[in-house]
């Protein structure tokens, strides 16, 4: 997905999780000019870009029972989407693999070692 179409995903995203909490917490959002609630969607969206969308989704079904009597702060939801450690934002390196023979055979005998098996 190239990024104008991860960011506009995102942003519909953003608009949804907006729509859902005004729904859900009556009072949420209550006297913002439409300014002030565009600049809250672009600070939400930016922190939580890092996110699958999918995530996010999840995270407004279970914001009610997580957070039954206010809305959560920013950070708070942000949390609540870390539910497991595959969910945290994580930037790839790129490790070049080693042309050492010796690395390869050490690496080689401990996941032998690890699954216990003579032939891999």
């Amino acid at each position: 997905m190239n990024e104008t179409k991860s960011t506009t995903c995102l942003g519909k995203t953003i608009n949804m999780l907006f729509m859902t909490f005004q729904a859900i917490y009556p009072n949420w959002q209550k006297g913002q000019s439409v300014s002030q609630i565009n600049l809250a969607k672009k600070l939400w969206a930016r922190h939580l870009r890092h996110f699958d969308v999918s995530i996010i989704e999840q995270g407004v079904d279970r914001a009610v029972d997580l957070f039954p009597s206010f809305p959560p702060t920013l950070g708070e939801f942000k949390q609540s989407l870390i539910v497991r450690p595959e969910h945290r934002p994580v930037k790839l390196e790129l490790i070049e693999p080693s042309k050492n023979p010796e690395v390869a055979k050490s690496a080689m005998d401990a996941l032998k070692d690890l699954v216990g098996k003579k032939k891999l």
